[in-house]
This record gives structure tokens, C-alpha cells and sequence, in this order.
């Protein structure tokens, strides 16, 4: 995947739709690899992910309005802003794979919807790391993404099913 951003790793910002929420990653934009998870969580939202090591992660401001959200095999956190409820990061600590950031690519500063609609679908997500057997979505509409990622959230926190940090 080309974004014909600087070559090579940099540090980008990203933050919830509100503002809040604000995070430094170091990433390559231009050689990202999205990935769909498919667990019962991101399947709804459909959301695109890349991974940011540890040591090159850093949550800049927003810490107080941040609220996770976890469930099933308990191995990743997934924190979203209490209030606008865009997830914009999530902590991971996969068995077979490590620790990690997951990055939210939609939150990240300077992306376009021209480009979020050229990211390709690379299908991996738990069943491939042996943790979750699930289907994927067959359409991959940037537009529907986002209306169904927003309506997910604002369920979530009506209902009451969250526990904050």
C-alpha cells in the first residue's frame, strides 16, 4: 500500500473523532498492513488496524477519557473515548504473537477516506492466530464502516456495557 506519505518510519498522531483522545505511533504508512479482525467486536465495526510496537507508542492526552471495553479471552484492551466512542487503540497481548499496539488507521492524522477505501483486506484476525473461529464481511465500504463503527459505540455506552479505567 502506496499513501505516498515520507518513506520509512515516522511518528504520526491520531486521536478520537472529539479530540480528547490524542497518540503518538511510529509507523511506515506507505508499507502498512491492515489487518480485519474478525472477533465478534471488530467484525461490527469492520475496523482497519495496524500494529505499533510497544516502545513506540505513546497516549499524548485524553487518559481520564478513556474507558475500556473487554471481553471473550480477555487478550486485548480496547479503549474508546467516553465521550465521542471512537475505539482509537487497543492493547494487545496475543499468546502466539506478543505484546502490541493496535492502531485505529481511520484516527490517524492526515489519512484520507480516498485512501482508508484503497486498503487492502489482508483477512487475518483471531482465527489466525489459532484464538477465535469467525467469518469475515464481504463488502468492505468505507462509508458503511464508519455509520456502523459509530452506531456500535453509542450502543455500547447506552447500554451500559463498558468498565472505565
Amino acid at each position: 500500500m502506496n499513501f505516498n506519505l515520507p518513506e520509512g518510519k515516522h511518528n504520526y498522531i491520531g486521536s478520537c473523532e472529539c479530540g480528547d483522545i490524542r497518540i503518538s505511533a511510529e509507523l511506515d504508512l506507505n508499507k502498512i498492513e491492515a489487518e480485519h479482525c474478525n472477533c465478534s467486536l471488530c467484525l461490527k465495526d469492520r475496523s482497519y488496524s495496524t500494529r505499533a510496537d510497544i516502545s513506540k507508542f505513546k497516549l499524548l492526552s485524553g487518559a481520564e477519557s478513556t474507558t475500556l471495553y473487554d471481553f471473550g479471552t480477555n487478550t486485548i484492551d480496547h479503549y474508546l473515548c467516553k465521550i465521542c466512542g471512537t475505539k482509537v487503540y487497543s492493547y494487545c497481548k496475543i499468546p502466539t504473537i506478543g505484546e502490541y499496539y493496535s492502531v485505529s488507521i481511520p484516527c490517524i492524522k492526515g489519512i484520507t477516506e480516498e485512501q482508508l477505501t484503497t486498503l487492502p483486506d489482508t483477512k487475518k484476525g483471531f482465527s489466525d492466530y489459532g484464538i477465535y473461529k469467525g467469518s469475515y464481511p464481504e463488502k468492505n465500504d468505507f462509508k458503511l464502516i464508519f455509520s456502523l463503527s459509530h452506531r456500535r459505540c453509542r450502543n455500547l455506552f447506552r447500554n451500559k456495557r463498558k468498565r472505565n479505567i
